[in-house]
């Protein structure tokens, strides 16, 4: 064997396990990542429900420890639970940098799985028409993989309601559409002020160009109602989305 093939040979191991120690740590650290979602699941819940009295009117009792989460993470304003599936997790918003929780967790590690989060041109009262929320689709099935379950008729017909929590108020949603969509930000491609921006979000939905799930609008009228619209990549179809929206319940 020439003393070329055997540096080059050893060149290729010394890659080979640097290769391999860094995907190692890769998925030990996603790991731990991911197991700080599964622990705050349950030590943010509140055994005792809490009672928010306002003018002696007693309020939803709200069962999570907001004032526990702030230790953590001060941007934690909300909590998501899809009944009937892992989604349960803090909602997080970064004042400067929209694109910060897409690959950092709530306890500020960087990498993936990230966190559930809004960008702040969404008020954090989910006042505005349309609140959209993002979440990584992982492959191990945690964060926002479930959202691609609705694709199944029965799924989508039996899971109907998406759960908020906000440290003042329980809102509960309707789940209306569950459909694959184009890659665009829908914060920049409408102007969710305008009553026609909306009607054209809507139609979307419909739209078979686009459209490749279910839409179920049943008597709604949608165009007057608050919207959330869950957001994650499309697993089926490259870079595209696949959301999941929902219309707030009187």
């Amino acid at each position: 064997m020439s003393k070329f093939r055997k540096v080059m040979i050893g060149f290729l191991l010394i890659i080979a396990l640097v290769c391999g120690s860094y995907s190692a740590y890769y998925f030990v650290k996603r790991a731990q990542v991911g197991k700080v979602y599964e622990v705050l699941a349950e030590d943010a819940k509140i055994v005792a429900p809490l009672v928010i009295e306002e003018q002696a009117e007693e309020k939803e009792p709200i069962p999570i420890d907001f004032e526990k989460l702030w230790e953590i993470n001060p941007e934690i304003y909300a909590w998501i639970q899809i009944p009937g599936t892992t989604i349960d997790f803090p909602i997080v918003q970064s004042a400067t940098d929209n694109n910060y929780y897409l690959n950092h967790s709530i306890e500020y590690q960087e990498g993936l799985p990230g966190s559930i989060f809004t960008e702040n041109r969404n008020n954090r009262e989910f006042s505005d028409y349309n609140t959209i929320i993002y979440g990584h689709n992982m492959m191990d099935g945690s964060m926002f993989s479930p959202l691609h379950d609705f694709r199944d008729a029965e799924f989508f017909s039996t899971h109907s309601e998406i759960i908020i929590y906000t440290p003042e108020k329980k809102l509960v949603y309707e789940i209306f559409a569950a459909v694959g969509y184009t890659n665009e930000n829908l914060l920049d491609k409408y102007d969710f002020s305008a009553a026609d921006m909306r009607q054209s979000f809507i139609d979307s939905l419909q739209d078979e160009r686009i459209a490749k799930g279910t839409v179920n609008y049943g008597e709604k009228e949608l165009i007057d109602k608050q919207l959330i619209t869950l957001s994650t990549c499309d697993d089926t179809q490259g870079a595209r989305r696949y959301l999941v929206v929902a219309a707030q319940k009187d």
